[in-house]
């Protein structure tokens, strides 16, 4: 793995630097984003629903019996948004990652005794990329933040669970799709950390996961959140 990783950091020193957003040469070498994408990331600010972290009113919550206490998302899952989680997924770097962390780095959960827990990855698809995203990112997040990251929790392998990518959304919320259980010592106050928020099908298996450890109270906390069918696109950035 830490081979792995030091391969992509030399490829990124000698591949020209393009912007995960529009696919331009960032005046910056070192920015992952140009300024235009930069200023056009479709953040989540203003009046938004703890437990969904959609934009008020969210009418019948879709996470209204959810197992978390709350749900904190940066951005929706469009634009440069879509480009930075799609660059993590595949080569898991840290420049990404910290990026993402640093919209996702404002809330005041963090300024709780919290433990930060990334989103286990599919065991297949991690020996096939040697990319555990939510790890990084939730590393990069500590860093910001100066909670521990804790590893308490383990995906079953494809057999018994499978993976969301790709999935329909009916098929994502089928039960028992997924299954996530604790690992080790689980720390009182968690934090689920990952990419994007889907239909928390994946957030709700971890939830339980930490839950039936012996967690206390489990907070959920993203990058990204898809924006459901329907949604109102049209409305201003800031909702």
């Amino acid at each position: 793995m830490l081979v792995m990783e030091q391969f992509r950091e030399l490829v990124s020193l000698l591949v020209p630097p393009v912007c995960l957003g529009c696919g331009c040469e960032p005046s910056d070498s070192r920015a992952v984003l140009c300024e235009g994408c930069a200023e056009e990331m479709p953040r989540l600010i203003g009046a938004l629903c703890q437990r969904c972290a959609l934009p008020l009113p969210c009418e019948i919550c879709p996470a209204r019996i959810a197992p978390w206490e709350s749900a904190t998302a940066a951005c929706s899952h469009e634009g440069p948004a879509r480009g930075l989680v799609m660059a993590l997924k595949s080569s898991g770097a840290k420049r990404v990652a910290a990026q993402m962390a640093k919209l996702m780095a404002e809330p005041q959960l963090y300024a709780q005794p919290v433990a930060l827990v990334p989103m286990p990855p599919d065991p297949a698809r991690l020996r096939a990329t040697g990319v555990n995203h939510a790890r990084v990112l939730a590393d990069q997040l500590s860093c910001l933040t100066g909670r521990p990251v804790v590893r308490a929790l383990e995906r079953l392998p494809r057999a018994k669970s499978v993976r969301q990518v790709g999935a329909s959304r009916k098929e994502r919320q089928q039960p028992g799709r997924i299954q996530i259980s604790s690992r080790g010592t689980v720390p009182p106050r968690c934090v689920v950390v990952d990419d994007v928020y889907t239909t928390g099908a994946s957030l709700q298996a971890a939830c339980l996961g930490l839950i039936r450890g012996g967690a206390k109270t489990v907070n959920c906390s993203v990058f990204a959140r898809a924006l459901p069918p329907g949604f109102n696109r049209s409305m201003p950035r800031t909702w």
